[in-house]
């Protein structure tokens, strides 16, 4: 027979042996995947969704903390593929879903991709047509027409998130100002600082309705550890800067699906924003 002690190392054996591995989750589109980070297709972990892997803020955080990541987000993916993509976890990690994610950490930059203008444009549209058509920002017809729509999405998946991992901390990184410009000029051709303005003023309109999203849910889910991590502070220099303090790729004709996404150095000032969320 066991005695009390081994009785009792059994008992904690058996927890332990029971217990869910913690791990920290990346949803979302390119600016979670880590489009950017490298200047060529072929050095991304997966060249098809432009995902880099190690050093995204997810991966950092996980590798400093021996956590395993899993990178679900994708580039190009709107609000309701980061819902499949989540939906997707659900089914392929069971164990960790029936604990709803007790101790994990989830990541996610989702809502960019599904704004769209009067005109129908998306983002990348939009801003395409900004560098042909000048003083683009007087066309009504490219202004955001969808905001409402846009958080309300993201209502429904945080509320989503709220219920399904209730146990886990989710971080919800926001969107850098892609060209903060230094008010004097731009060096990029074809973008004016009235025109860089008018871009960097829809990021911000994107990032309020995130904040919104995110308030909406906790007025119902009081105990859901969710945050907005701001890092438009922590971005000082855009595409608009010069090369070397660039934070924000610029035209890149090498890989243009990079362009106007964080460089490494500006996914470094990510993940500096998260770690501030994560303390206090």
């Amino acid at each position: 027979m066991l005695g009390r002690s081994n009785t009792a190392w059994v008992i904690v054996f058996g927890l332990l042996s029971c217990s869910r591995a913690a791990m920290v989750i990346t949803l979302g589109d390119s600016y979670a995947a880590g489009d950017g980070a490298h200047a060529w297709q072929k050095h991304y972990d997966d060249p098809y969704c432009y995902v880099e892997d190690d050093t995204n803020p997810g991966g950092k955080y996980a590798s400093t903390r021996g956590l395993k990541h899993i990178v679900a987000a994708c580039s190009g993916d709107l609000i309701n593929e980061t819902v499949a993509q989540w939906d997707d976890l659900q089914l392929r990690y069971a164990d960790e879903a029936t604990d709803l994610w007790e101790g994990s950490v989830i990541i996610v930059t989702t809502g960019g991709n599904s704004l769209k203008s009067i005109r129908g444009d998306d983002f990348v549209a939009g801003l395409i047509r900004c560098l042909a058509v000048p003083r683009c920002y007087e066309d009504a017809e490219n202004q955001v027409a969808n905001y409402d729509a846009v958080q309300t999405e993201l209502e429904l998946f945080y509320s989503q998130l709220a219920i399904q991992a209730n146990g886990a901390t989710v971080r919800v990184i926001g969107y850098p100002k892609v060209f903060n410009s230094n008010r004097f000029r731009c060096s990029i051709p074809g973008i004016t600082v009235r025109e860089a303005d008018f871009f960097d003023n829809i990021v911000i309109g994107m990032n309020d309705r995130i904040i919104a999203a995110i308030d909406a849910v906790k007025s119902i889910f009081s105990d859901f550890d969710v945050r907005f991590v701001d890092v438009t502070k922590y971005y000082t220099n855009g595409a608009c800067s010069p090369l070397k303090s660039r934070q924000v790729r610029n035209l890149n004709v090498r890989f243009p699906r990079s362009s106007f996404h964080p460089t490494q150095n500006g996914y470094e000032k990510s993940y500096e924003a998260l770690l501030d969320t994560m303390i206090g």
